[in-house]
């Protein structure tokens, strides 16, 4: 078996000489966190989890995204990662711990007895449990009833794993699927031996039975193949399960089942199933893929693959096949259908192709060893020349004829027996004919050049046209178009007979041209017309009956990998195929838009492609500077996928947030540094995804310029309320347009808060309002003092008049009378002594009384101690003339202190008429006059006359009532009362006389 295996392998690599895919490459330098790479995974948004020995790397199209025990993984070997919910998922450890990753966040996950088992793979069961496949053994997850609404918290539950006596050998169990109700576990067995621990057991989720094989063969991978049927891989080869057998608790292995039959025979420790149902197997350094007809497809180092182990295996939602290495990341595989070949057998290179779209044989030319080789499916011959081979740089083969055409000749080829062929003249020309050339179904054959050449059966038919041709088509109408580098476009009718055909000149377009600067020419089966240009890209003509409706132009700018389209090719699909410098760019029609796929560019590599052409059965050939591209279209799996936007990572200031894609954000003022990552999870050529956004809420919401860039960052935002709307664009048209928002609201300080701002309105209103008061109250008030002050002035003016009139009137009416006495008894010669001594008596009142009036308008008298001195001055003199003895008692010194004129006279006039009352009524022979002050100003007249009896005061006396009100009007108030019988400063000498009264005065100062 092993000598048959190594022959069917050593068949496969010389079919498969020198065939190379394109892969492109992902390593620490494009970001990944690890170049051992040990597991991938998808997530339902798109997203890709690539687990390392070095840490977790999430890649979402636009960056990788990594965790590593700084981030808190308990140790750097991630073993693998399962999804549980909406961007929340389980990143299991080689380490006793569990962690998740939630919305960007990675958390720790709590059990709730602390118990960690090293976990190496998780089943969800079909019993709704989920198994962790540990070191330690077989575990489920359970869950603990706690009281009340407290959530509840896992655990880990070892399931026993017992053989038939009883021992358990439930052991460093890697990897495993559920099948039939039974959990079909691998374990590796330690140590590696067939004579220790198990490497399969077989647990029945029913029965809660084992079944363990015996140790002849030894087990590293379970899979379910897209039938039901259970396959797994054995040190002899994969080999399937008989579920009927294991029905009756007996293992028993079959051959692997149709069509991966051929498996049977390939040692490979891992195994995938794609989608499509293919079969794929990881022998080592190389992947076999076996797809639904049993034909293989094998990746090797010498086809592209890197060196390295392959240990896993992802076909992603577009279809593109990831696979994980063990020393060089991560590696994508763009398309399984894109075959490069250097050369198609040793020593053979291609300079030229022919091949027809309704026939399977393609023809390759070797120019410089003459040499051609034919193709016919997987079967090649070669022949060599027979005879001398012109310099020739183009073949064609009719389905009638096969040509060369040189710079000046063309040539018929004949193949001999032998493996041989044999050229001869056909046609010589003077000038040069060296060209593309196009052939029609019934054979006919123009080669393009400064003319067009016309062949049909060995005759030779040359136009002249305006300017050199590059390619040339024909329609489904059986018409020829042309165009000319001087910017002519002619469009031709083939016509039949036969005597041969001829081209008959239908309409030419010049003017109606857009500015093109032609090199390429196609014309598809919906009658659009496409050329390519040198500079300017490609052109979409649209026709109504020859009639030039409008045009659609194709540029770098909408995914084409150059604008200088050399060659084109528009196949039986309506697909365009765009050669390029620098790739090969592949165009459909769909919903009305173009989608533009870069075929060497999204597989990472750059590739100037000469042109295209096509077999049957869908498979493209393309000639390139260095060799030629198998492309296989018929096999490209259809996909649905729209890749979604994501907002991979928001950092506020350098702080990354817990809900990036969450609800509204919400952030103090002093938080308004934001940096948005985003992400596409497209990967078919991701680097060409672009972005634009656009900040709703900003002073000047417009959207940005498309860019690749990713990372957005807004730096001091005022506050306010935002919506991020973010827009992918895809040049190549493959998707639509993908949107995502995000909203944010950054809160203003409490001094912008619109409460805020009401109550300083209100303070600023209250404010305005008790300014404006208090300005009219300040107003009012300086009117009620000048009025007060006019009052005043009028008062006292008054008060003066009433003086003046009651006192110096008063006297001076008395010295009048007496004056008019005088005069009378002068006349009568009567004596007048008695009213000369009365005048001059009421003269001295009334010179007393005036200098009383001057003093108390005198300002400088505005003061304490000028009203003490003055009225102790009065008191002493008054008395001492009305002949009563006079005590006075006052402070040492007196207090600088202001008093006004109202205040002086009120307590002088108040004293003044004490004293009055004093010498008219009270018979008294001593008074005592005490002053003191302090916050008041306290005055006491007493004197030891008859007293004082509130009976006997007259009817309408005015006296003491304008003594009580003068000291109130300056907030004082009036005390009279009977004095004391032994009062120090009583008379000895006068017993009996009386208690007198007492006066007190207490005004505020």
């Amino acid at each position: 078996m092993r000598v048959s295996m190594f022959l069917y392998l050593l068949v496969c690599v010389h079919s498969l000489y020198a065939q190379q895919y394109f892969f492109s490459r992902y390593t620490p330098k494009n970001g990944l966190v690890n170049n051992r790479a040990r597991s991938i995974y998808q997530d339902s948004k798109g997203r890709l989890y690539i687990c390392t020995y070095g840490g977790l790397s999430v890649y979402d199209g636009s960056r990788f995204m990594n965790y590593t025990t700084e981030d808190g993984l308990i140790a750097s070997l991630v073993n693998e990662i399962v999804e549980m919910g909406d961007d929340s998922l389980w990143v299991i450890p080689n380490g006793r711990a569990l962690h998740c990753l939630v919305r960007g966040i990675l958390r720790n996950i709590e059990m709730s007895d602390h118990f960690y088992p090293v976990v190496n793979h998780i089943i969800h069961s079909s019993d709704g449990y989920y198994y962790g496949l540990c070191d330690e053994g077989l575990y489920r997850l359970d869950q603990d009833h706690t009281p009340g609404s407290q959530p509840a918290r896992p655990h880990w539950t070892r399931i026993t794993l017992s053989d038939s006596a009883g021992t358990d050998v439930g052991r460093n169990i890697l990897q495993g699927v559920e099948w039939h109700r039974q959990l079909i576990l691998v374990c590796q067995p330690f140590p590696f031996s067939r004579t220790s621990l198990p490497s399969l057991i077989i647990y029945n989720l029913d029965t809660h039975q084992c079944i363990i094989p015996e140790n002849t063969h030894l087990y590293t991978f379970a899979a379910i193949t897209p039938n039901g049927h259970l396959l797994l891989t054995t040190d002899e080869g994969v080999r399937e399960v008989d579920a009927e057998a294991l029905s009756h608790h007996i293992f028993h292995l079959l051959p692997p089942p149709h069509p991966y039959t051929t498996a049977g025979n390939i040692l490979s420790e891992y195994l995938y199933f794609d989608r499509d149902s293919s079969l794929w197997l990881v022998p080592t350094r190389k992947i076999i893929r076996i797809d639904r007809g049993g034909g293989q497809q094998q990746f090797s180092e010498a086809g592209g693959l890197p060196t390295g182990e392959t240990t896993s295996i992802l076909e992603d939602r577009e279809n593109n096949m990831w696979f994980t290495n063990e020393q060089n990341g991560i590696v994508k595989l763009v398309s399984r259908h894109v075959q490069y070949y250097p050369q198609p057998e040793p020593g053979f290179t291609v300079t030229d192709i022919s091949a027809r779209s309704n026939n399977d044989t393609v023809w390759f030319f070797d120019a410089v060893k003459k040499t051609l080789l034919l193709m016919t499916g997987r079967a090649k011959k070669t022949y060599r020349a027979a005879g001398p081979v012109p310099l020739a740089g183009h073949l064609l083969a009719s389905p009638s004829k096969t040509y060369l055409v040189g710079l000046r000749d063309i040539y018929t080829l004949r193949l001999l027996p032998g493996q041989q062929f044999q050229v001869s003249l056909l046609f010589h020309d003077t000038s040069v004919i060296d060209g593309n050339a196009c052939v029609d179904t019934d054979g006919n054959v123009t080669i393009t050049s400064t003319k067009l050449t016309h062949l049909f059966n060995r005759r030779v038919t040359q136009y002249p046209v305006s300017g050199y041709i590059d390619q040339t088509a024909i329609d489904k109408h059986h018409r020829l178009w042309t165009i000319t580098r001087a910017h002519e476009m002619s469009v031709y009718k083939i016509n039949d007979s036969g005597q041969g055909s001829s081209l008959q000149l239908l309409k030419r377009f010049k003017s109606e041209l857009p500015e093109i600067s032609p090199r390429s020419l196609a014309v598809d089966g919906k009658g659009r017309v496409w050329i390519g240009s040198r500079d300017h890209g490609l052109f979409c003509l649209f026709f109504n009956d020859m009639q030039l409706i409008s045009y659609k132009q194709i540029t770098i700018a909408n995914g084409l990998s150059e604008n200088f389209v050399n060659y084109l090719l528009a196949d039986a699909d309506n697909t365009i195929w765009a050669c390029t410098p620098t790739g090969l760019n592949k165009i459909r029609s769909e919903g009305g838009h173009f989608t533009i796929e870069d075929v060497v560019h999204s597989n990472d590599t750059y590739q100037h492609i000469d042109k295209i052409l096509s077999s049957a059965g869908g498979i493209h050939w393309a000639l390139t500077r260095e060799g030629f591209m198998k492309i296989d279209s018929s096999g490209d799996p259809k996909s649905n996928y729209q890749p979604p936007v994501l907002f991979s990572k928001v950092l506020v200031g350098d702080k990354p947030i817990p809900n990036p894609a969450g609800e509204r954000l919400i952030l103090p003022y002093d938080r308004n540094t934001l940096s948005f990552f985003i992400g596409t999870p497209a990967f078919t050529d991701e680097g060409r995804t672009r972005y634009t956004w656009l900040l709703e809420g900003s002073r000047d919401p417009k959207w940005s310029t498309p860019s690749v860039q990713s990372a957005i960052n807004f730096v001091n935002l005022p506050p306010g309320t935002y919506m991020l709307r973010v827009r992918a664009q895809f040049p190549t048209g493959r998707y639509p347009e993908q949107t995502a928002s995000y909203a944010f609201i950054i809160h203003p300080p409490w001094w912008q808060t619109w409460w805020f701002r009401t109550a300083l309105v209100l303070v600023l209103t209250a404010i305005i309002m008790l300014a404006i008061r208090s300005y009219i109250r300040r107003r009012l008030e300086v009117q009620r003092t000048l009025l007060e002050k006019k009052q005043a002035i009028e008062k006292e003016r008054t008060r003066i008049a009433t003086d003046m009139h009651d006192d110096l009137g008063a006297g001076l009416s008395r010295i009048k009378f007496l004056s008019e006495t005088i005069g009378i008894k002068k006349q009568q010669q009567l004596p007048i002594e008695e009213e000369i001594t009365s005048i001059r008596e009421y003269s001295h009142e009334m010179i007393d009384k005036m200098g009383e009036i001057v003093w108390a308008l005198n300002e400088k008298n505005d003061s304490l101690s000028d009203l003490l001195a003055y009225t102790r001055s009065y008191a002493v003199e008054y008395l001492l003339q009305a002949g009563i003895r006079c005590t006075v008692e006052t402070p040492d010194n007196f207090p600088i202190l202001f008093v006004s004129g109202e205040f002086r006279r009120n307590i002088f006039l108040t004293i003044k008429e004490t004293l009055h009352n004093i010498v008219k009524h009270a018979q008294a022979g001593c008074v005592r006059l005490s002053m003191d002050t302090g916050r008041n100003l306290t005055i006491i007249i007493q004197d030891d006359g008859i007293g004082f009896d509130r009976g006997q005061i007259r009817p309408f006396s005015n006296g003491l009532a304008n003594m009580q009100q003068r000291i109130r009007d300056i907030g004082g108030r009036l005390l009279i009362q009977p004095g004391s019988e032994d009062g120090p400063f009583l008379d000895p000498g006068r017993p009996g006389i009386g208690r007198g009264t007492l006066v007190k005065i207490v005004a505020p100062l």
